[in-house]
This record gives C-alpha cells, sequence and structure tokens, in this order.
C-alpha cells in the first residue's frame, strides 16, 4: 500500500513544527536512517533526506531511483549520484546548526557528507524523531488494529497446532515465522537499538527462556550458536510439561504489534506458575488502565511495583542478575519506540500512543511466565488492541 500524499504532508508538516519549536535556529535536518526515511517517503532506499528551514525538503536517493519513483509520493525526489549532487542543489551556504540522527548514523559516513556540507554544530535528531512517531496518525492506527488483530488469533488459533513433542526450538521458530508470513506478517522486525539488527522473535522451552541474552528485555533464548544467539536452539527439545515462551512480534506494512504468549505443553499448571502469571496479569491490568494522556510513565512504573509480592522482586522482568528497568514500550515502525515505562522516565503520554505492557516473572528451574498485550493510549486508559491473551494456553 502506498502511502497517501496527505498523510506524507502531514507528517512533514508536523516535523517542521516540532523542529521551530524544539530546535530554533536550526539549518538543515539530514536523515540516513531508512525506517525514519520510510516514515516520511514511504519507500526505504539507499538515500539521505534533507530538511531545510526555509520550507524546502529533499529526497536525495542513489538506489533505487527508479523504485522510490514508484513507490513514494514525495513531493521532491532526487537522483544522487553522490554526496557532491546534494551542494548543487542546496547551494554553498553556511551551514551552523545542523541535525542528525547522532545514535544511527556511523562517524564516517557523516563525514564523508559533511565534507560537502561543512556543518559546524552537528546536535541530535534523535529525541525530535522519536517524539513525532510515537504518537500515531489515525492511518497508523487502523493499520496497527488490524496488525493487532491477527496477531491475536495467530497465537490462539495457529501456535497450539504447530506443538509437537521433541521438536526443537529451532524447529518451532522455523515453523513460527513461517506460518505467521503466510498469515500477512512481512517476516521480520525493526529496532531502533543500534546493532538490534531487523530479526525474528523469541521462542524458548522451559528455562532456556531465562538464558542470558544481550537483548534488552526481559527473555532470553540460547539461539542456534554464539554467532547467532538468537532464534532457537536445534538442541533444546519440547518435552511434557514445558512452558513455551513465545515473545515475537506481528508486523504489517512496517508497523509492529506485540505479543508474548506462553503455552503448557501436556502438563499441568501448578500453583507456583499459576501464582506467578497471575501476578502479572494484575500488573498488566494496573498499567493498561493508567495508559491515559498525562499519565507519567516512571509514576505507572512505581504503581506496578508498589503492588507487586515482594518475593518476586528479585525474579520481576529477568533472571539471574539480568533483569530490565521496564515493563513497557512504545512500538509502531520499530519494536523499541518511546515511551518506556520506566522509573526514570517522565515524560507525561499523549493520545494515539501505542505501547506494549509486559510484565515478566522468572521461575527457577521453570522458565518466565508472563504477560504481553499492545494498547492504544485514550482518555479512557489503554485500549488494547491484540486482544486480552493473558492466560496460560494449555496444549495436549
Amino acid at each position: 500500500m502506498k502511502l497517501p500524499q496527505s498523510e506524507i504532508k502531514n507528517r512533514i508538516d508536523q516535523f517542521y513544527k516540532l523542529m521551530n519549536e524544539k530546535a530554533p535556529g536550526w539549518d538543515i535536518a539530514v536523515i540516513f536512517d531508512r525506517v525514519n526515511q520510510y516514515y516520511f517517503t514511504g519507500t526505504m532506499q539507499n538515500s539521505v533526506l534533507i530538511f531545510l528551514p526555509s520550507g524546502r525538503a529533499h529526497y536525495f536517493v542513489r538506489k533505487s531511483y527508479a523504485r522510490a519513483m514508484l513507490e513514494s509520493g514525495f513531493p521532491d525526489i532526487r537522483q544522487m549520484n553522490t554526496f557532491r549532487d546534494i551542494v548543487t542543489v542546496l547551494g554553498d551556504k553556511k551551514l551552523e546548526n545542523g541535525y542528525i540522527e547522532k545514535s544511527k548514523v556511523p562517524i564516517g559516513l557523516f563525514e564523508m557528507l559533511n565534507k560537502y556540507l561543512n556543518i559546524e554544530n552537528v546536535q541530535s535528531l534523535d529525541e525530535i524523531l522519536s517524539y513525532q512517531r510515537s504518537i500515531k496518525s489515525p492511518y497508523e492506527i487502523e493499520i496497527m488494529k488490524e496488525v493487532g488483530a491477527r496477531h491475536n488469533k495467530f497465537v490462539r488459533e495457529i501456535v497450539p497446532g504447530l506443538l509437537k513433542e521433541r521438536m526443537s526450538e529451532l524447529e518451532l521458530a522455523s515453523l513460527y515465522g513461517y506460518e505467521m508470513i503466510k498469515f500477512g506478517h512481512q517476516g521480520i522486525h525493526q529496532f531502533n537499538m543500534f546493532q538490534a539488527n531487523p530479526s525474528s522473535g523469541e521462542i524458548a522451552f522451559g528455562d532456556n527462556s531465562m538464558y542470558p541474552s544481550s537483548f534488552d528485555g526481559p527473555g532470553g533464548t540460547k539461539g542456534i550458536y554464539p554467532a547467532q544467539p538468537k532464534f532457537g536452539s536445534a538442541e533444546r527439545t519440547l518435552q511434557p510439561g514445558d512452558l513455551v515462551y513465545a515473545d515475537w512480534d506481528f508486523t504489517m506494512q512496517g508497523y509492529h504489534t506485540d505479543i508474548t504468549q506462553i503455552y503448557m505443553f501436556k502438563g499441568k499448571i501448578s500453583d507456583e506458575i499459576k501464582a506467578a502469571n497471575d501476578a502479572c496479569i494484575k500488573i498488566k491490568k494496573l498499567a493498561s488502565g493508567m495508559l491515559k494522556p498525562g499519565a507519567i510513565p516512571s509514576d505507572i512504573y512505581n504503581a506496578a511495583i508498589d503492588i507487586l509480592d515482594k518475593k518476586y522482586l528479585n525474579h520481576f522482568m529477568g533472571a539471574n542478575g539480568e533483569n530490565v528497568k521496564f515493563i513497557g514500550h512504545g512500538l509502531g515502525l520499530c519494536v523499541d519506540e518511546l515511551p518506556v515505562i520506566a522509573p526514570k522516565y517522565n515524560v507525561p503520554l499523549e493520545a494515539n500512543m501505542t505501547i506494549a505492557i509486559e510484565p515478566k516473572i522468572s521461575i527457577e528451574g521453570v522458565g518466565l511466565v508472563g504477560v504481553e498485550s499492545t494498547y492504544i493510549v485514550t482518555e479512557h486508559g489503554g485500549e488494547c488492541i491484540t486482544g486480552e491473551t493473558d492466560e496460560i494456553i494449555e496444549v495436549f
């Protein structure tokens, strides 16, 4: 689906409004990241997107210019062979205050561009772009609602039929991804975090869900081997009584929703497992009800910790010292967007932010339990768009 012209215009207008409010005196904004470029143009190319305070915005495309012209309704698309071509359009003007995505752009790449632009003071564009993308338009909300509905149907109706005794994590992850794509998923997820390359989700059996991981999340996975520490282990096989941890985003037209679903395979849900999962459900219900415009994320986090049974404190949102300090995160074109429901994040929520709430508790020798659903921030609290997939699903 082509990004509507009206959506492109609204996003460009909003960007100028934010730049003029938050970065007065700016001379140029340069966007390299392809997800950010997609947000404004509706296409992902080897390119540079440039905004000037005069209202001029140019999309310089090295490859593929032809594809950009087919896919994008951006008002000014120009073919570029080298960065020198940008100067011929912008002119030889003094650029004192330039803004770039400091968390995204390699120093060497920027230096290659700045050899021609000569920006004197380089400042970060990340906060402005992250804030703008965190508030979804009606167009984006409708896409995410469709994604969430498919995601919910998939984890409830499709996944239980995939679980077979003695299959490996790697087998399930392969089937999971294949069946998701058949169900409409685009195949990969995008992350904002540096070096968190486009990837799949997390599949783990039993206590492999608590395996140490560099990923900044509560769950873990052993992966295939150290060179590929994701996807799933070929050695760990599914046995009766195993918990299956499935944290896998569903993505369509670039937009993500997030569900974590726990399955019990041919076994009994013990009182210990149920109590821990119920504690997570309680936290998710509290936190999602607080997702209202003006709410402070740190207040939501602290309220969740206040109702958590103290016996779970060392096992909350991770295990074995690998615990993370958040219970929710924004998502949209990436899995890890703003806002973050965390103890030191104090920027008030706004209507139409989309947030996944994901309390988890680890049980030694058993695995990670917990819940995760995706919500829209509204005046009445979080509106769930993925279904309240809270109870552990038993598979026999």
